[in-house]
């Protein structure tokens, strides 16, 4: 065999080699243009120093034109977006080639639908081909159309800025029923204190004048536990609170209050981010609820912390609850014991107390014995916890 039939051969060789690999690419160009245009994104390919740039019929659809209706050209896109909006598009592709890529090319641009619409795009690319020189040769990207997300976001913050001027207005009127529905009550209770100090009464009408006093004493606990309870829906402020520190607080009142109540506090807790006012209702509910509910010669309530569950919990040695009655007792205006018996209370406490726990993205639950005792679990899941000691 000569020379020049060997060399025809390897010829015929690399040919084949040739177009087979030119077929692969083929096939992977195909593979890749049908996932692009099967998705949101439209893809573009610019040959920068040639004033070429290849616009997919996904890319040109997405603004309402078809194929042949945009040339194929930088100029084209450039005439159907936003003109606000040109001058940072440049920006970010002049710092994308002045950092030779490093610098993401990235942007979310609005252009023009052919309706007059509006499109949001994000747009991501990427130079492939750099010249000797450093010049960019060759960059491509992809369009993808975020308008839907667009408009949902401007429903979300005109929605938000409904719900503040709710909340603002709800933080106001609670302000308004705070000062004038509370005063006539103090003013009901404080005039029958001083009819009962000042004159004699036969027994009928001093047991009806201490009945209004006890109602209007009612009536403002349970304005008092509304009023918390609606501002649950408030923005709450949040900062950082020694939950062992507010504990003590509330142990000083409520053994002041009474002699015949004892508050241990055992275990060791953390300082955590919260709404503190929140917090103390929480602790304050459910430490008077085992005080009220309670016919022990002496109200012993425990308050501890179990770190290794990062949960809260609140025992008592009172009248106890039965386990049929566990979920009841969350509902707000429920009371399991008639008012004879336990006169104080207005069923709003432990619902206000769950809607709190609910509210800090944790749970709370119970464990009782009829007659002995019960114990209030609770966690508040998305506060950070700096578990270190108490001294």
């Amino acid at each position: 065999m000569t020379s020049m039939e060997e060399l025809q051969q390897k010829i015929e060789v690399l040919e084949r080699q040739l177009a087979e690999k030119d077929k692969k690419i083929r096939e992977k160009d195909i593979i890749f243009e049908f996932i692009l245009e099967s998705s949101l994104a439209g893809y573009w390919d610019w040959y920068i120093q040639d004033d070429y740039e290849y616009m997919s019929p996904s890319f040109k659809k997405m603004f309402g034109y078809e194929d042949h209706e945009i040339e194929n050209k930088p100029q084209s896109w450039q005439k159907i977006i936003h003109p606000e909006e040109l001058q940072g598009v440049f920006e970010v592709f002049n710092a994308h080639i002045e950092s030779k890529g490093e610098k993401p090319y990235r942007n979310t641009v609005r252009y023009f639908h052919k309706n007059g619409s509006i499109v949001w795009v994000h747009c991501c690319g990427q130079v492939i081909e750099w010249g000797e020189d450093g010049k960019p040769l060759r960059m491509i990207g992809s369009h993808i159309d975020i308008t839907l997300l667009k408009n949902v976001e401007k429903k979300l913050q005109v929605r938000n800025k409904e719900l503040n001027e709710l909340n603002k207005s709800l933080k106001e009127f609670t302000n308004v029923v705070s000062h004038d529905l509370q005063e006539p009550l103090r003013g009901i209770k404080n005039n029958c204190v001083f009819l009962l100090e000042d004159y004699e009464f036969t027994p009928e009408i001093t047991a009806t004048i201490e009945r209004v006093i006890h109602l209007a004493k009612y009536s403002k606990d349970l304005l008092d536990d509304l009023l918390m309870y609606s501002s649950l829906g408030i923005e709450a402020t949040i900062s950082e609170v020694d939950v062992y520190q507010l504990l003590l607080t509330l142990k000083k009142a409520f053994v002041y209050s009474s002699s015949n109540v004892e508050i241990e506090i055992e275990g060791n807790f953390p300082s955590i981010l919260s709404d503190e006012s929140l917090l103390t209702q929480v602790f304050r509910n459910l430490i008077a609820n085992g005080i009220k509910y309670n016919r022990s010669e002496v109200k012993h309530i425990k308050v501890g912390f179990l770190a290794e569950q990062n949960t809260f919990y609140v025992a008592d040695n009172g009248i106890g609850i039965k386990e049929r009655h566990y979920a009841k007792i969350f509902r707000i205006f429920c009371r399991l014991n008639k008012k004879s018996d336990f006169p104080e209370g207005t069923g709003v406490g432990l619902n206000l107390v769950k809607k709190i726990v609910e509210k800090h993205d944790g749970r709370i639950w119970v464990e009782s014995e009829y007659g002995k005792g019960t114990k209030f679990f609770f966690t508040l899941n998305n506060l950070e916890c700096d578990n270190e000691e108490q001294t």
